[in-house]
């Protein structure tokens, strides 16, 4: 039996069984009393003896708080062998007011299915850097989304148009879901390690609208919370991304841009390697620069660094 209670935390790759049709004592598997907290590649597995007791629904597998923990489970798996084992796991994301994304709920599953399963099922995207972790953008992100773009500051070389409402911060969300499907790749979200604050997002776009007369490439970029400025962050993250484009992607070449007076911008992109190629008008409104880096070439700097 776990009990826990957190605010804001990830639950990454862990797995959790329990036997209790050996006539034990304890009646609940996992217990999640506080808000907020995302599940990602998780493997709830629970069995119940109904025979032991009438109510056997006191005794299966509980995951989350049970309301209004709006916490968000991905890429899980949630099992048992009887049917009251799944009930209060089905509770939850009737009453959790969160979200389940990807997960599958059996209350027949053997552990043979359920191990199976859990090898098939996990997040998209899960990188960890000395400082940083990049991972799927989740709908609990909303808050930090809207604190990123809602801000004036971060618009300043992006057309100055930061957005109004955490709905829209949540569509941006939604959209980003979307491109990881379609597309294999999106912007990640980027945690700090030390205290678990989501920073801002950064990583790969897969751009199919055209730019300077070019459709169908892979662009890096980042976006990140001020507070969070001056670290090294941006650098960090950017290296990440260009060693998975390259490693395991296994793309030719990769594309950064920035606004011609983001000078700092400019420096992260060079400084990892990318090559200034030539101006060009984003959006038929922005005056940006465009930088490129093949395979071949983020090799070689490597052995510079």
């Amino acid at each position: 039996f776990v009990s826990v209670t957190a605010y804001g935390c990830m639950f990454n790759n862990i797995f959790v069984t329990n036997d209790f049709s050996t006539g034990g004592t304890a009646e609940l598997l996992w217990v999640d009393t506080g808000q907020r907290n995302n599940y990602v590649n998780c493997h709830f597995f629970g069995m119940a003896n109904a025979a032991s007791a009438a109510d056997a629904d006191s005794r299966t597998l509980v995951v989350g708080s049970g309301g209004n923990g709006e916490n968000t489970f991905y890429n899980c798996v949630i099992g048992g062998d009887t049917d009251s084992t799944c009930l209060a796991a089905l509770r939850l994301f009737e009453k959790d007011h969160g979200l389940a994304m990807a997960c599958i709920e059996d209350p027949a599953m053997s552990h043979q299915q359920a191990f199976a399963i859990q090898f098939i099922l996990f997040m998209k995207f899960y990188i960890e850097t000395e400082r940083l972790i990049l991972r799927d953008l989740l709908q609990t992100d909303d808050e930090g989304m809207f604190e990123l773009d809602a801000n004036a500051e971060v618009h300043r070389y992006l057309g100055n148009k930061p957005i109004q409402s955490i709905e829209r911060a949540r569509a941006v969300i939604s959209i980003i879901n979307e491109q990881y499907a379609e597309n294999g790749i999106g912007r990640w979200a980027t945690i700090e390690k030390a205290s678990g604050a989501f920073i801002g997002w950064s990583g790969l776009k897969f751009i199919t609208t055209p730019e300077k007369g070019k459709s169908h490439f892979h662009d890096v970029g980042y976006r990140f919370i001020p507070r969070f400025w001056g670290k090294g962050y941006a650098t960090e993250a950017t290296k990440a991304a260009l060693a998975y484009s390259f490693e395991t992607l296994q793309l030719n070449e990769i594309i950064g841009t920035c606004h011609v007076e983001n000078k700092a911008s400019r420096r992260v992109l060079e400084k990892c390697g990318l090559k200034y190629v030539e101006q060009f008008l984003y959006n038929n409104e922005l005056l940006c620069d465009w930088l490129s880096i093949t395979k071949e070439e983020w090799e070689q700097h490597k052995k510079l660094k």
